[in-house]
């Protein structure tokens, strides 16, 4: 889901990826990205505004019973939980969720068939892209 995001902090970069964290809808959070240093320490500086897309990875999505949606992030490590509504299904390994916000989900496993309507958990860590540069989603995957 694409967002306009600002920078807070670069937390780690290395030579083709790191952590940054960036406020998005009021809330911080600590994600991953790949891209060239010299992109990150170009792009990724405090109080500048990008366009991200916001994925949620490395889970595996499972269904739940009706619960609350929730979105919890741990600052610490980057990891975070999603619980939600699925709205749409891109794919049988890509979805979007609303846990209060949206939020698209790359399913490591696919296994378990994901439909629109459905109540999901996961939990993994949150990865940008950058829409309109060489380091969108398609590029980089």
């Amino acid at each position: 889901m694409e967002y306009e995001a600002a920078i807070c902090r670069l937390d780690v970069a290395d030579y083709y990826d790191g952590y940054v964290t960036v406020s998005v809808l009021g809330r911080s959070l600590r994600v991953y990205y790949q891209t060239p240093m010299e992109f990150a320490l170009e792009k990724l500086v405090p109080d500048a505004v990008i366009l991200v897309d916001l994925w949620h990875v490395y889970g595996d999505a499972v269904k739940v019973a009706a619960a609350q949606r929730a979105f919890i992030i741990s600052l610490s490590d980057g990891a975070a939980t999603v619980r939600g509504q699925v709205v749409e299904a891109m794919s049988p390994a890509e979805f979007r969720v609303d846990c209060g916000m949206f939020i698209d989900i790359d399913n490591r496993d696919g296994s378990e068939r994901i439909a629109a309507g459905d109540m999901i958990e996961t939990s993994g860590c949150c990865k940008i892209y950058f829409p309109g540069t060489e380091w969108n989603r398609e590029a980089v995957l």
